[in-house]
């Protein structure tokens, strides 16, 4: 499954697929719900029914209430041409709506490409929606037709979609590794350290300097590893693993407030492997166990 993105192109193409997406919520299509039933019914994990997607047809969407809102190319997805419904604002909480699901429910349910678009077509409806006024000199702005960006005529400011690339990775020590549990964390859960990339730095700085100001560590010898788009609200994870060279942990209390050494095969509970957090701390435990 191969997804293709159009960065300059926000015209819709004839014979798209829709989402219907509201805030980080999209909207249930009836196949959806009807998969999503059939699954629970069989005691099924969602994934192995999650395919149809909550994507509707030109024709379905004419059907539903949402048939007049604005729409934006999103990009191909195997060769299909998929778009997004936007719809502005409802009055309904749409967390106890049962027709429509959030988008943080979906990770880890989906394929990485389709979560991606999920994520994506989120990211743009904020974007689309949030900046149709200049930020600068307060005149309506319009869609480029050259660059996905909003463009004020008065004053030529260029809005692009929002990205904050962060660091995140994991530091070992021999057959060990350091664990966090964030303030924003579920009970028990301890992931990698992550922080935003500052001005001017870059991200092998950055993830240095996280470090030292969360659990006082010093570390040397970064790899990079991957990197994942985390649609929540927009970031760009780049990751890493990197070597303790000295310090005892000394947590910052604020963004942390637990933080530890453990045996890769004494993990506490981790992030799912859908993460990037997730999936570098099991590469680490699996190499450990390779040794």
């Amino acid at each position: 499954m191969t997804s293709t993105y159009d960065a300059t192109s926000l015209a819709v193409q004839p014979n798209s697929q829709y989402l219907i997406v509201c805030g980080s919520y999209f909207w249930q299509s009836p196949k959806l719900k009807r998969a999503i039933s059939a699954s629970v019914l069989e005691g099924k994990d969602l994934a192995l029914s999650i395919n149809c997607l909550p994507w509707v047809d030109e024709r379905d969407l004419a059907q539903t209430p949402y048939a007049e809102c604005s729409r934006l190319h999103l990009a191909h997805l195997n060769e299909t041409p998929l778009a997004i419904a936007l719809v502005e604002n409802l009055e309904t909480d749409l967390s106890v709506d049962e027709d429509w699901i959030p988008l943080r429910s979906l990770l880890g349910c989906l394929a990485e490409p389709e979560f991606q678009l999920c994520g994506r077509a989120v990211q743009l409806r904020r974007w689309y929606l949030d900046h149709r006024f200049c930020g600068r000199c307060g005149a309506q702005t319009e869609i480029d037709e050259i660059e996905r960006c909003r463009t004020c005529h008065h004053c030529r400011l260029q809005t692009y979609p929002r990205l904050s690339p962060c660091v995140i990775g994991l530091i070992v020590r021999g057959e060990e590794c350091l664990l966090a549990r964030g303030a924003k964390h579920p009970d028990g859960m301890f992931s990698t350290l992550a922080g935003f990339i500052e001005p001017g730095e870059t991200a092998e700085q950055a993830f240095v300097r996280e470090t030292m100001e969360e659990v006082g560590i010093v570390v040397n010898n970064l790899r990079y590893v991957g990197s994942q788009p985390w649609p929540f609200p927009s970031q760009l994870m780049i990751g890493f693993v990197a070597d303790y060279v000295s310090g005892e942990i000394c947590v910052d209390d604020n963004e942390i407030i637990e933080a530890a050494w453990f045996r890769y095969d004494q993990l506490p509970r981790i992030p799912p492997q859908s993460t990037i957090a997730g999936e570098i701390i099991r590469n680490f435990q699996q190499q450990m166990a390779e040794l």
